[in-house]
């Protein structure tokens, strides 16, 4: 697992650093720690199929908006991926990142919930490349 929970930063929130040898590799970590902090996708079959692009100028808000869109999947459809991919491509002066791949939809009977993460903040929100590796750190409110 590329990511670290750092629950001693932030006072009723988690704050994360993931990170990876791509910007690729260092969204998935980045996907991946959020979702792995609200449910257990060890259980899940990957049945339904979901992709989904955002587009910005800045790559710090690129990643925000695909984990804020990973928290609303959660919350207005109880989706959460099992097993997906992040490709980021920077067109001209635009970041655009596609995930791809397949989730199911909660059910109470099967699937055990972690914690609720409300919402990802910008509060200390940032990206960067280190010895040849991206990083990022984020806080979430849970």
């Amino acid at each position: 697992m590329p990511y670290e929970y750092l629950e001693e930063e932030a006072i009723a929130d988690t704050a994360i650093n993931a990170w990876g040898t791509t910007l690729n590799e260092m969204f998935h970590a980045a996907v991946e720690a959020v979702l792995d902090m609200m449910i257990s996708r060890d259980e899940f079959k990957p049945e339904v199929y979901k992709e989904e692009e955002f587009e910005d100028k800045d790559l710090e808000m690129v990643l925000f908006d695909l984990l804020s869109e990973i928290i609303y999947w959660k919350d207005a459809e109880q989706f959460f991926y099992k097993d997906f991919k992040c490709e980021i491509q920077k067109k001209n002066s635009q970041y655009l990142v596609k995930i791809t791949g397949y989730g199911g939809y909660l059910d109470p009977s099967i699937h055990s919930l972690g914690i609720d993460v409300k919402a990802i903040t910008l509060h200390e929100f940032k990206i960067w490349k280190n010895n040849g590796e991206w990083w990022c750190h984020f806080i979430v409110d849970v």
